[in-house]
């Protein structure tokens, strides 16, 4: 479905949400943490996906040196500043020759989120992504 691919690059053209993105190897990792109300209704049911103010999404993708998608293994964890953990469940969508991994999470206002991020392409390009995010309710 093209408009989610639309939708994720929309929202990633706000300055404040910019995109962000690791080089293992011959891959780029991108990864951007999203308030699921910046998704429109139908495409967040679409993809299952619960929209609320306390609600995040983790997206995942993995680009090979020819621009062209990879398929990967993609696990992790987000801890808040009281050592909280939460398990990451990443689930594959493959949408118009896109392949994204989305994760769902929820978080309070203000909370501080550390995330640790496993991503193996199965070709030799792997690594952990860890990053900190402050997550604020809408």
């Amino acid at each position: 479905m093209r408009a989610l691919l639309l939708a994720f690059a929309l929202i990633a053209a706000r300055p404040a949400l910019a995109a962000q993105f690791v080089t293992w190897g011959d891959v780029e990792v991108h990864y951007i943490v999203l308030n699921t109300l910046g998704l429109l209704p139908e495409i967040a049911a679409h993809y299952g996906i619960v929209r609320g103010g306390d609600r995040a999404i983790v997206n995942v993708s993995v680009i090979g040196a020819d621009g062209t998608p990879r398929d990967a293994d993609v696990s992790g964890t987000a801890t808040n500043l009281l050592d909280q953990t939460t398990a990451l469940e990443f689930r594959r969508i493959e949408d118009g020759g896109a392949i994204y991994f989305i994760a769902q999470l929820v978080h309070t206002d203000r909370d501080v989120l550390r995330f640790r991020i496993h991503v193996d392409d199965r070709r030799g390009a792997n690594g952990v992504l860890e990053f900190q995010q402050e997550m604020w309710t809408e």
